[in-house]
């Protein structure tokens, strides 16, 4: 575990750095880009370069996506830094030869390597990291990128300044060198991790179908075409403003420069200030819809107040929302995703769709110029409001389809995932035998087995004969024999007991040695004396070994009278009554459909079993264990008798009102060696658990992970796999 922990850490220190040198050089790059090209052509080429650039970079994306999936981003990101570099070494000598054709090619290189760089570093982070941790990590790597942002942006700046524009060339094709060296620092580190690459190479896929059939990727790509016509909208009406106002090349880079470094500056701050708190406050959703919401008013506040500023202004906040806070959400939609399907179309998204809304938002420019020459800014900044809308609404869906990504993907990962024990079997029943002997030292005279004063009862009346003879009484006396065999003779009659007896077997329920007998004898007539067994279960002067095993009798009666009763049973003062009673219910409510519970009972009870201090939450034991028969199973076959009652109490009472089979693998995920697996249920609770419950509960859940052991020894490799066995026979037992 502490070596994981090292791990992480030494890939996110990469991650940063990675990202610092990428966004830092992007960010000069983009500035020596504008100004070298409106300086060596027109500002109405602009839309035409948008466009050649756009086709271009799609079809590098088309090329990128099939490599990605063949070889996947380990391979490929470290490989495509390295021939950015050489080409950005090669625009440096075009600059000397001709500054028009240099600018052509440097605007064609940021578009088909830019944003594919930027997309395929991601790809690595999505891969390294699990949901729950990535957003813990993520924040930090967008801080990174921003601060790089801020300090590519004042390194153009001083060179404008002081030197040619072509001696930044050099300087870019150093950082991607850096990046191709750090990047290699994100490589996945587990075995699970790296056999899970290992299948998405071999499964590629078609990216197009996959969109077809995955609505929620689908509209993932939706909302970057959007942003990106919108953003260009803004773009072209910020530039005309700025080369209105500045004509020489040094000057107009300079300004360009500090234009990205207050970029980099602001999005530092919002990213460090508020990114975290947004992610918790807001959620995924919200958080990324905030970038739409800054774009409509930053159009309708350049078309009432129009100038250099005002769209400085609108740009600015685009372009600051969508590297932090929009960034920030947008790369967590991807976690989830299976890796087949994430390397097959994110390429496609990020950079494909990118780009098509570049052509789209060039071919709207270039229309508007044609068609309107006199309101052109005006259509546009028009255009712009109502593309932000549509990208808002498609926004709020999202939300749906990432809890629908994270359910598959604990689905699809808990089917094969390595579970293990937490504690030596042998080991584990001499502590529980322990601790139920203390227990009962602990308990009233009422809570202590009664078959010592049932057999000494029973010897009393053994000693009187009948006074009369009928076959009822003398069936109540051989049940107050104390003598095991006439009380199972009784009790296992074909015909069932009769309902009168039921007073005089329900005591037998304490009795260890025929306790199955009598739950046995209970349950075949329970759905005629479910109301009598409610009452006792609820009767606090019962005594407890009894009441404990009432529920297992009513598992076998599911109707709603009895998930009345154990519901109420629910807030008993006994734990192990309300564990029991809490698995009876949910047997239940898996037989029949028509069986309802009201989930505010649910979550309230929910509420005042984590309530608990810790000490208590980790020290609840169960007196009676399942496959004794006294008791119902355990909520999840494979982790059994592992898992804390407490824990196991929790996730049998949230089975009844989320989604059972998605809710069990979390359950097992927490118990897993698999960092990925355990990250994905803690981010799959993260997003479905109310906000007041997850702040009970998110403190508990910490003692739920596997403490560090140390090499396993035979025995300990016999055990795990006598577990992977448990775990084919259970699939297998499921597939039939």
């Amino acid at each position: 575990m502490k070596a994981g922990a090292r791990s992480d850490r030494a890939a996110m220190t990469s991650a940063i750095l990675t990202s610092f040198a990428l966004i830092g050089g992007q960010i000069a790059a983009k500035a020596t880009r504008d100004a070298l090209f409106l300086t060596s052509w027109d500002i109405t080429d602009l839309p035409l370069m948008l466009i050649a650039a756009s086709f271009l970079s799609i079809a590098v994306v088309l090329l990128t996506a099939k490599t990605m999936v063949r070889l996947g981003p380990a391979r490929l990101v470290p490989a495509t830094f390295l021939l950015s570099s050489l080409a950005l070494l090669g625009i440096w000598g075009l600059m000397y030869w001709s500054r028009p054709v240099a600018a052509i090619a440097l605007y064609l290189h940021i578009a088909a390597f830019g944003v594919i760089l930027i997309s395929g570093f991601w790809s690595l982070v999505n891969e390294r990291f699990d949901p729950h941790s990535a957003k813990k990590t993520v924040s930090r790597i967008v801080a990174g990128a921003t601060f790089g942002g801020l300090v590519g942006g004042l390194l153009a700046e001083r060179i404008a300044a002081s030197a040619e524009v072509a001696v930044i060339m050099p300087v870019l094709a150093g950082l991607h060198l850096l990046c191709a060296w750090r990047v290699r620092g994100l490589f996945p580190s587990s075995p699970s991790m790296a056999a899970e690459a290992g299948m998405a190479e071999q499964t590629p896929g078609s990216a197009l179908a996959i969109l077809r059939r995955h609505s929620y990727l689908r509209n993932l790509a939706i909302v970057v075409l959007l942003g990106t016509v919108t953003a260009a909208i803004l773009d072209y009406v910020y530039k005309v403003q700025a080369t209105e106002r500045f004509s020489q090349p040094e000057d107009l880079m300079r300004f360009f420069a500090l234009y990205y470094a207050a970029i980099g500056l602001l999005t530092f701050l919002v990213q460090t200030l508020f990114s975290r708190r947004s992610l918790e406050r807001l959620g995924l959703d919200r958080t990324v819809a905030l970038l739409p919401l800054a774009t409509a008013a930053g159009s309708i506040g350049v078309f009432l107040a129009p100038g250099l500023w005002s769209a400085t202004g609108a740009r600015l906040g685009e372009a600051v929302l969508h590297n932090s806070l929009f960034r920030s959400g947008y790369e967590l939609f991807f976690v989830p995703i299976a890796q087949k399907e994430k390397r097959a179309t994110k390429t496609i998204i990020d950079v494909g769709f990118d780009r098509m809304g570049d052509a789209l938002g060039g071919g709207l420019i270039k229309a508007v110029l044609l068609l309107a020459p006199v309101a052109t800014v005006s259509v546009l900044l028009g255009l712009a409001a109502i593309f932000s809308v549509a990208a808002f609404t498609i926004i709020l869906y999202l939300r749906r389809g990432y809890v629908q990504a994270l359910e598959q993907r604990l689905l699809e990962r808990g089917a094969t995932t390595e579970m293990v024990a937490l504690v030596d079997p042998s080991t584990s029943t001499a502590i529980l035998q322990t601790l139920t002997q203390l227990d009962l030292r602990g308990l009233s005279r009422l809570d202590l087995p009664v078959a010592a004063e049932a057999s000494a009862a029973a010897a009393v009346v053994a000693e009187e004969p009948p006074a009369f003879s009928d076959p009822l009484a003398e069936k109540v006396s051989a049940l107050h024999s104390g003598q095991a065999e006439a009380v199972r003779a009784v009790l296992a009659e074909r015909a069932g007991i009769d309902p009168m007896l039921v007073a005089h077997v329900v005591p037998l329920l304490a009795w260890d040695e025929v306790s199955p007998q009598a739950v046995a004898a209970l349950q075949k007539i329970a759905a005629k004396i479910c109301g009598q067994l409610c009452d006792a279960l609820l009767d606090s002067e019962e005594e407890f070994i009894i009441r404990r095993r009432i529920p297992l009798v009513l598992s076998a009666c599911p109707s709603q009278r009895v998930a009345t009763g154990l519901s109420q049973a629910l807030s008993d003062k006994r734990f192990e009554v309300r564990y029991q009673a809490g698995k009876a219910l949910a047997h239940i409510l898996t037989q029949a459909a028509e069986i309802s519970v009201d989930p505010k009972i649910i979550f309230e009870v929910i509420a005042a079993e984590t309530s608990v201090s810790k000490h208590i939450w980790s020290d609840r034991r169960i007196l009676d264990s399942a496959g004794t028969g006294s008791a119902l199973p355990h909520f999840d076959k494979i982790i059994g008798a592992r898992s804390q009652p407490s824990l196991e109490h929790l996730f049998t009472l949230l089975s009844m009102v989320l989604d059972r089979k998605p809710l069990k693998v979390a359950y097992r995920g927490l118990h897993a060696t698999d960092a990925m697996l355990r990250g994905t249920a803690l981010e799959y609770l993260d997003v479905i658990l109310p906000a007041e419950l997850k702040e009970k509960i998110w403190p508990l859940l910490g003692e739920a992970k596997i403490s560090p052991r140390p090499d396993r020894d035979r025995h300990q490799v016999t055990q795990n796999l006598m577990i992977q066995s448990l775990m084919i026979d259970s699939n297998l037992r499921e597939s039939l």
